[in-house]
């Protein structure tokens, strides 16, 4: 499994129609693209919020590093495109990916 995480930094005066958008339109359109198995779409609660930016973090589960090339090279241009077209200047976003280790047993304790 590979995680595609996109972390956004939102102004907090756009924060609601960014979080509706994000929900009823693009979080929609990147899980029709086929590439993904889930979303997770979450609001950063520690650490806290300012005043000014509310931090979200949105975590897409890819069956293979080849889906999510192929996300990255074919879709994700467009939909990018769209939200900055949207709420460009209001945002901050940084993008990262990331694959599960196997841990030996009985090594890690929580």
């Amino acid at each position: 499994m590979i995680y595609y995480y996109v972390k956004i930094s939102v102004e907090s005066k756009i924060q609601t129609e960014w979080v509706l958008w994000m929900m009823e339109t693009h979080i929609p359109r990147v899980e029709a693209t086929g590439r993904f198995k889930n979303c997770y779409f979450q609001q950063i609660i520690d650490p806290q919020p300012t005043p000014d930016k509310v931090d979200y973090l949105t975590v897409y589960e890819c069956d293979s590093l080849e889906n999510l090339r192929n996300y990255r090279e074919k879709d994700a241009p467009q939909l990018m495109q769209e939200h900055a077209e949207k709420f460009g200047g209001s945002f901050e976003v940084q993008r990262f990916v990331g694959a599960p280790l196997k841990m030996p047993e009985g090594k890690i304790h929580i």
